[in-house]
């Protein structure tokens, strides 16, 4: 039954009383009441001015949630939920079963000495 629901997913956000409203990042904050109760607008858009929200990267405020700190591509949010790190392809993925080197956004395998790479690399 749950098929055809649509999420409000991430950078979006619902409205605090209304969860069918869902808006994009650039609606928040922007001086325009989207959301009925206005929870879009507000005492806390001033909280990303202010030392970033604590955020290392990106600062946005949610209705009803407050801040929510993201990341640019190619990294993640830290177990803090303010801090950007490299996303470990590595760690994350774990393709590889003994060395693993991270260039960027590719992981590439090899081998301990007097060991062969197999074919799926």
């Amino acid at each position: 039954d749950e098929e055809n629901c649509e999420t409000c997913k991430p950078p979006s956000h619902t409205c605090a009383n209304n969860s069918s409203v869902c808006l994009p990042p650039e609606k928040l904050c922007d001086g325009v009441d989207d959301c009925s109760d206005g929870s879009d607008e507000g005492l806390l858009c001033d909280q990303c001015s202010l030392s970033n929200g604590g955020c290392s990267h990106n600062c946005t405020v949610a209705p009803g949630e407050g801040i929510i700190c993201s990341c640019p591509l190619g990294m993640e949010l830290g177990s803090d939920n303010k801090t950007c790190q490299i996303q470990s392809y590595c760690a994350k993925h774990l393709k590889c079963s003994q060395r693993c080197e991270q260039d960027k956004f590719t992981v590439k395998c090899s081998c301990y000495e007097g060991w062969a790479l197999d074919i799926d690399g």
